[in-house]
This record gives C-alpha cells, structure tokens and sequence, in this order.
C-alpha cells in the first residue's frame, strides 16, 4: 500500500545527497516497542518475506522553500509501530552499547559525535536514509557495561516522525518548523518509503 502522510505544523549513519543510497543505523532511540504476541488486525502485513526489512527513507523536497532536517550522529527522526498505537518511538541504533552476548572484554568505547548540523533538502532535491530493520534492547553486563539485544522488526505498518528546519541555525539550535509523518509498511514496496518534506507558501 502505499505510504500515508500526514503534516503537523508545530551516531554513525551516512546520509547521501540527491538520491544516493544510505548506509548505517539511524534515528531516534526511545521505548523498545512490542515483540511476540498477535498483531491488531490493523497493524498486519501479510509477506511471504523474511526480515530483516531493510528500507530506505527517500526525503524529498516538494514545497516553495529549502528544508532542512537535523543530523549530530545520525539524522533526527523517530519510528514507531502501529502495535501499540504509534505511541512509543522504538529504539533502532544501538550506538556505543555491546551485544549482550558479546565475549569481549571490557565496555565499548566511543568518541564524539561531529557538531549538531542541518542536512539541506533544497526545493526539487533529496536527501537518503536507511534503516536496517531491526530495532534493540538494552541492559548490563555482568561487567556493568552498557550492552544491547537485537531484534528484527517484524512485518506490519509503521510511522516515521521527521522534524524539518527551515534553516541551519534553526536545526543546529533544535527548533523545528514544522513536522512531518508517514505511515508505512514494513516490508516496503522496493524497500523504499517517500518522505514529502517540503512546505506549500
């Protein structure tokens, strides 16, 4: 089906300009989402594939004036999933955490992410993200080092919440202009979700 859109006024991931493809984790972090139990009839997606589903988040500029989103070590957006009423964002980057199970000694170190910036989506253009499909959580290990299990995100609709600037300045401070949020499927036709970003004059 195809992706629905809604416009509400209001570390480690590459992101490629005009339409290149992405690389790496990316996004928001919060609440871990559901796993196991049956899906709401509204949240199903009959597939015949196997996840991970990896999708590639195609943000376009379609309105009068450049956007921008925000990126320090990854850009700035959330997914949640219809499973629980799009109501807690899911964790999709397990940045400077370990696997749980992991055999190494010690925790894991990490340096600095680069400066908060805004990523320019000029009007016509486009910018690529991409998430793995997978989401994770996280614990300690018996070390007390920070670790994280991974999970495939499993088929079934979700949303992406993406806050646009309207200037650099304005996405290095942290002041969106404005929202914008998808509905999508998970696995996604072609493995690619539209992301409308531009606003009308």
């Amino acid at each position: 089906m195809a992706a629905t859109l809604v416009l509400a006024t209001a570390c480690g991931s590459t992101v490629n300009q005009d339409g290149s493809g992405g690389a790496g984790g990316t996004g928001g972090a919060g609440g871990t989402g559901g796993e196991g139990g049956v899906l709401p009839p509204e949240c199903v997606v009959e597939t015949s594939e196997t996840g991970p589903y990896g999708v590639t988040f195609q943000f376009e500029n379609n309105g009068a004036f450049p956007a921008f989103l925000r990126e320090d070590c990854a850009v700035e957006y959330t997914i949640s999933s219809c499973e629980d009423g799009y109501s807690a964002s899911l964790a999709i980057r397990a940045s400077c955490s370990q696997a749980c199970d992991s055999t190494v000694d010690g925790c894991l170190t990490c340096g600095a992410c680069p400066p908060v910036g805004g990523v320019p989506v000029d009007v016509g253009a486009q910018t690529t993200d991409t998430w793995a499909g997978m989401r994770y959580t996280f614990g300690m290990t018996a070390e007390g080092c920070n670790c994280h299990e991974s999970h495939v995100a499993r088929a079934g609709r979700y949303q992406i919440r993406v806050p646009v600037y309207t200037s650099d300045d304005a996405a290095q401070t942290g002041a969106p202009s404005y929202e914008v949020t998808v509905n999508f499927e998970l696995p996604a036709p072609n493995g690619v979700v539209v992301v409308p970003i531009g606003q009308s004059p």
